[in-house]
């Protein structure tokens, strides 16, 4: 399948658009009509087609989007790091920070060490909430002043799958108390 330049059309540089906004700014630029042309996955970006060319060849593209897919997943290894979460900064926050990311729960004590994968990483930096400040503006009272993060932290250090699998066996300190103190009740 090797579509005719009246098909499909590419970057300036016959590279895929690194961005789906900016192959739709290409329709824009050259005046396409968009009933006519859209915009499809081609390769590691995107490229500008005509709708017939995308429905009639719907199943080869859908091949290549799974074996993009695939290579995609297969090349971000999942990584670990060793974290530490601030303490706490009053008796009103979580003396621990709760996480949750497609059904596996995980949590750390502020003031702890902890290894997390890095979409668990990424999940603590998203955590975050707008400072909003006073402005001078009588038609807007209030204003963004900035993202204040949740739940600061500190990466220490790159871990291992291994040392990960070997904390979540261990427990953290709330499973840990839980533990001895069943083991007090039985003596």
């Amino acid at each position: 399948m090797s579509p005719s330049n009246d098909q499909l059309k590419l970057a300036k540089n016959g590279n895929p658009f690194k961005s789906v906004e900016a192959a739709q700014q290409f329709i824009k630029a050259e005046e396409l009509n968009p009933d006519i042309w859209g915009t499809m996955r081609e390769g590691s970006g995107w490229a500008v087609a005509k709708h017939s060319y995308i429905v009639q060849n719907k199943d080869e593209l859908l091949k290549q989007s799974e074996k993009r897919a695939e290579s995609e997943a297969k090349a971000k290894k999942m990584t670990y790091h060793l974290v530490r979460v601030q303490p706490q900064g009053n008796e009103n926050e979580l003396d621990h920070v709760p996480m949750s990311l497609n059904g596996v729960e995980l949590r750390i004590m502020r003031g702890d060490e902890g290894i997390l994968p890095d979409n668990f990483i990424d999940l603590l930096g998203d955590a975050c909430h707008t400072n909003w400040v006073k402005s001078d503006d009588p038609e807007q009272p209030v204003k963004d002043g900035g993202k204040i993060s949740r739940f600061p932290f500190s990466i220490i250090r790159e871990a291992t799958e291994a040392e990960y699998l070997e904390m979540l066996q261990s427990g953290n300190k709330m499973t840990k108390e839980a533990i001895e103190r069943r083991q007090k009740q039985s003596v």
